[in-house]
């Protein structure tokens, strides 16, 4: 019989994974996840999970694939299509046509080179339900373009960083500028001028997220966290 794990710490504390990333230099930094910050994320995003099977090739992109292998657990509807091959469009189209595909996850860059190919005409994409990108800015120019491609096909963009996961998610219903959509469950935006005063509507500055919960810092580097 399965018995739960006692933690000897809440779990807020208790770290289940350090994530890479890099600040705007470069450096690079390990970010301390919780078993918290899994779990409040997992509640959000997979109440209304049902049944599907899912793509993804970047295994080791946070937002992408680490994150869905961290969620795999609350999603019983799921099932998951895995590859140690190299993106290329033929091979995604491949196997979207031969798993019978219906949630499709990548980044921007594999989202653009699959559209410039030949296989969104000669493939069968029928089975798709729903692309999902993230992991950097998905361009005008690219949305524009996944519209002309799959007039009839939902693009759900997320924003976010590795810290927090997902800030703000857009659904794609139009392409009108470069549209972050709304701010995520339980997530408090704010934009700052370099003084850190709040500003209002229309006005450009640096953006701040909070997540409900705490942020355990960045790993071995108390002077970064």
């Amino acid at each position: 019989h399965y018995k739960a794990t006692k933690f000897d710490r809440q779990s807020s504390e208790k770290l289940m994974a350090i994530m890479c990333t890099s600040d705007p230099n470069g450096k690079l930094k390990g970010v301390c996840i919780s078993h918290t910050a899994i779990l409040t994320y997992a509640e959000m995003k997979c109440r209304s999970m049902k049944e599907f099977r899912s793509l993804n090739f970047s295994s080791i992109h946070a937002c992408v694939g680490i994150i869905g292998i961290f969620l795999s657990p609350f999603r019983p509807g799921e099932t998951r299509i895995s590859t140690n091959q190299t993106f290329t469009p033929k091979l995604c189209a491949e196997l979207i046509e031969k798993y019978r595909v219906s949630v499709v996850a990548m980044p921007p860059i594999y989202l653009n080179a699959l559209i410039n190919s030949s296989y969104p005409q000669s493939g069968d994409f029928s089975s798709i339900v729903l692309f999902s990108c993230t992991g950097a800015v998905v361009t005008e120019n690219l949305r524009d373009k996944f519209k002309k491609t799959f007039p009839n096909k939902p693009l759900l963009i997320s924003y976010g960083t590795t810290e927090v996961f997902i800030a703000a998610m857009f659904p794609g219903e139009d392409n009108n500028g470069l549209k972050v959509g709304r701010t995520f469950t339980n997530i408090q935006l704010k934009i700052v001028d370099e003084e850190g005063s709040a500003l209002d509507l229309g006005e450009v500055g640096e953006i701040l997220v909070k997540p409900e919960f705490k942020f355990q810092g960045y790993y071995n580097s108390p002077e970064s966290t």
